[in-house]
């Protein structure tokens, strides 16, 4: 081999040793390029990780808390129940003393009408009675005052309940609502307003049920007749939408069932610690 030809051949392997060492640098920086994106990928599925962790004991902790929410409620509920037996046995005690009274009131009358002295024992007999009926009428403003202290605590525990129940399922008479609003309050520049215990709103439909711890039948055609007109009249915003009717308690007599029947009303009662919906006859107002 000439001086020439080796000259040439120690050029082509310097050459061929450039390249070499370009292409190794390049792989090697594809190779760091490629191990900080594992990386980073590494450390955005750990931080994936860690939020879905937080989020299921978030979820844990409120599960939890509905829980105990729900089983104060319950025990506040057998609380009620047990406040209106002691309300009705005083009741039926005080009945027994009106019962007593009247059976004295005829046992004077009919000592009426004989000689004077019979009319001089009957004013003293007067005299007696009109002192049982000023005790027994104070003994009747306390139980009333009890009654109407323990229905009005009823009726609250009562509303409390069934807001509590229909805001964490929105949904009456198969109907699902987005958006609940407890003791709703519409008024107009008049100053006119109508306030409903509970209202649920959807893009068309507007449920209105009211809670009583006592409900008359009268109530269920007051309500729909005079609160349903006077709700159109100053809340003009859902004029347009479909209006189902509720009522909601503790218990039911037959007579109110049979009236929120006969106007297509659904009937809310308490099962357990949740609701059960009675609206097989609702109708749209």
């Amino acid at each position: 081999m000439t001086d020439q030809e080796l000259k040439d051949l120690v050029a082509g392997l310097a050459v061929s040793g450039e390249r070499v060492e370009r292409t190794l640098d390049r792989l090697a920086e594809e190779t760091r390029l490629s191990q900080e994106r594992f990386e980073r990928r590494q450390e955005e599925a750990r931080l994936r990780q860690e939020e879905a962790r937080l989020r299921q004991e978030e979820t844990d902790q409120q599960l939890k808390k509905t829980a105990r929410v729900v089983e104060e409620l319950g025990r506040k509920v057998d609380n009620i129940c047990e406040r209106n037996r002691s309300v009705d046995e005083q009741l039926e005690k005080t009945e027994k003393v009106i019962a007593e009274l009247g059976r004295k009131v005829d046992k004077v009358c009919g000592k009426v009408g004989g000689t004077d002295e019979q009319l001089g024992g009957t004013d003293r007999q007067m005299t007696e009675l009109n002192k049982v009926m000023e005790a027994l009428g104070r003994r009747v403003d306390k139980v009333c005052g009890k009654v109407g202290g323990i229905d009005e605590n009823l009726g609250h525990h009562a509303e409390q309940f069934f807001q509590d129940v229909f805001a964490r399922k929105m949904e009456f008479g198969g109907v699902i609502y987005d958006r609940i609003q407890p003791n709703y309050i519409c008024q107009n520049r008049k100053k006119e307003m109508i306030e409903v215990d509970i209202a649920m709103f959807n893009g068309e439909s507007v449920a209105l049920i009211e809670v009583k711890n006592r409900i008359h039948p009268d109530f269920v055609k007051e309500f729909t007749e005079e609160r349903v007109k006077k709700f159109k009249k100053l809340c003009r915003e859902y004029k347009n939408y479909k209006l189902y009717l509720g009522i909601a308690g503790f218990s039911f007599d037959q007579k109110v069932l049979a009236e929120a029947k006969k106007h297509g009303i659904g009937v809310v009662k308490q099962a357990g610690e949740g609701i059960e919906v009675e609206a097989d006859c609702l109708k749209a107002y």
